[in-house]
């Protein structure tokens, strides 16, 4: 599964010290892409419940967003309500995603390596339907006196 994740801290930005700044959620989006194994793909969209990044002196540090499972939404079949019905019941199942014993999904910042012109390769832990992995994520992090936006396009093989 390939996921654009884009968040948004809508707070002004001063971070001359550690500076913990919350994630917009409601301006935040997370994008994904699925394949099939027999060929073709579907694509949607998920919330994100819940989101914390810290800065030091204008760099991120750490952080821990969390995405709401049971949001998940397929986009491309929109005008067939059965077909999308049927994926996002799918996904929903324990055949997949299993949100009604895991609602959620996280990922939990524990270091970063920042890569040069405004790039970051953010390592932590990812967990997915109660199984984490570390995982490498790269994302571009942008910062004005407003607010602070990246965004970030990776994959996830979820077995």
């Amino acid at each position: 599964m390939k996921l654009l994740f884009t968040f948004i801290v809508a707070l002004p930005f001063v971070a001359s010290a550690a500076t913990t700044f919350e994630v917009d959620t409601k301006s935040s989006r997370i994008e994904w892409e699925g394949s099939k194994k027999v060929g073709g793909a579907h694509s949607g969209l998920l919330s994100l419940k819940a989101g914390k990044v810290v800065f030091e002196k204008n760099v991120p540090v750490s952080g821990e967003f969390v995405i709401d499972m049971t949001s998940i939404n397929n986009t491309d079949l929109a005008e067939k309500a059965d077909m999308k019905a049927k994926l996002e019941g799918h996904l929903k199942s324990p055949d997949f995603f299993a949100i009604e014993e895991h609602p959620t999904s996280k990922f939990v910042i524990k270091s970063v390596k920042d890569l040069g012109e405004n790039k970051y390769a953010f390592t932590g832990d990812m967990e997915i339907r109660g199984v984490t992995k570390e995982k490498t994520i790269e994302a571009e992090v942008k910062l004005d006196d407003k607010k602070v936006l990246a965004e970030s396009k990776f994959e996830i093989d979820r077995t």
